[in-house]
């Protein structure tokens, strides 16, 4: 007959001691790496809700968000709660406390799209649930843009004590490019990141505002009027002289002109193009009417009428054994009281020379004849059109 057993061993209980304490060395750390990343997952889930929601306020307030590639703006949860974009007591499961309102959320321009980013640990201790908490809210945007040269007036933050009376006394610092400065400077095309602080009892909050100096305003181009010019002051004339450019960056502005005159009458378009170092740019058009003299031009140190071309003539003069192509400008290229002929070729070869107007006066021996020879004529070049003759 068998005998019942009432229990265990003191040997066989030693040995299911040692089994459990071997078990649960094993399930310990498998329990606490699992719960680990039950935490990382869930943290990521928050952190994902923190992006959505600042893809909301961007979907809301697009005017403000960065236009260059590059440019960023920052924000706080804080700012994302009093828009009403996330939930007021959002946890971080890390911490199983609420966000700070001070974590910092970054918009960024990255080509055409917009990458955000949770500066992780950048909040202090989140203070939301305290009493002693003090609110504190911008004036004006969260993003503003302030041209190049322009005064910029902060606009401040209104800050409350938790009974809702106002706080004076607000903490300001300003960086560019992670550097704390001393005020906003519109002279550089640079972004600013300003951070406002209220404390109240001990208990801190911010907000932040990003200042973008920026040029997007086109330069000032002032150009002359229309004008109607001869052929003849074609050669001479200077289509930049009165163009006058300048631009709120203080640096002169690049100017570009198109077009060109001709000596053949008509009407010709100059555009002038006042370019800036942002790239920005004004453009004006000057028209310019070319047409046929309607006077002889009398060259008074030569006693005749300065010789007129016409299209495709280009005066030429003998410098003792060849030809010398020149322009009109040139003093030498003909002088009558020297005998020097104004001389032009075209591009057939054919040469052509400038008779001017004169008159003549039979001095002697008119419808006689005369016993000694010839006669006696006196020549006279004749001023412009007149039949006034020169000295």
């Amino acid at each position: 007959m068998l005998k019942k057993k009432k229990g265990f061993s003191l040997v066989e209980l030693l040995a299911v001691i040692f089994v459990m304490g071997i078990i649960s060395i094993i399930a310990i750390p498998t329990i606490d790496k699992a719960i680990k990343q039950s935490r990382e997952e869930l943290y990521k889930v928050q952190i994902n809700n923190i992006i959505t929601a600042t893809k909301n306020w961007s979907s809301k307030n697009f005017i403000l968000l960065p236009e260059e590639d590059g440019e960023l703006i920052t924000l706080t949860l804080g700012q994302l709660k009093i828009g009403g974009f996330i939930d007021e007591n959002i946890q971080d499961p890390k911490t199983k406390k609420p966000f700070p309102n001070d974590l910092e959320i970054t918009i960024k321009k990255v080509g055409n799209n917009y990458k955000y980013e949770v500066i992780d640990g950048s909040g202090g201790i989140d203070d939301s649930l305290d009493p002693n908490t003090p609110s504190i809210i911008l004036n004006g945007l969260a993003h503003e843009i302030v041209e190049i040269n322009d005064e910029y007036i902060d606009k401040g933050v209104i800050a409350r004590d938790p009974s809702g009376a106002l706080i004076d006394d607000v903490e300001t610092v300003i960086k560019s490019n992670n550097i704390i400065v001393d005020e906003i400077d519109t002279s550089k095309l640079v972004q600013y990141k300003i951070t406002y602080t209220v404390t109240y009892n001990g208990v801190s909050s911010s907000v932040i505002r990003t200042v973008t100096v920026k040029d997007t305003t086109p330069p000032i181009l002032i150009i002359p009027e229309d004008i109607e010019i001869t052929t003849q002051e074609v050669v001479d004339f200077d289509v930049t002289e009165g163009v006058i450019a300048s631009d709120n960056s203080l640096k002169e502005p690049e100017i570009v002109i198109s077009g060109s005159l001709n000596t053949l009458p008509g009407k010709y378009y100059i555009k002038y193009t006042a370019i800036d170092e942002s790239g920005n740019s004004t453009t004006k058009t000057r028209i310019i009417t070319v047409v046929e003299s309607n006077s002889i031009i009398f060259n008074e140190s030569k006693g005749v009428n300065h010789p007129q071309l016409v299209t495709g003539m280009t005066p030429i003069k003998w410098n003792g054994t060849t030809e010398v192509t020149t322009t009109e400008n040139d003093s030498d290229w003909y002088d009558y009281s020297e005998k020097r002929w104004a001389n032009a070729k075209t591009e057939d070869g054919s040469y052509w020379v400038w008779i001017p107007r004169y008159g003549y006066k039979i001095t002697s021996c008119f419808h006689s004849n005369c016993s000694g020879g010839a006669g006696n004529i006196e020549i006279k070049f004749l001023i412009g059109t007149s039949n006034e003759a020169s000295d």
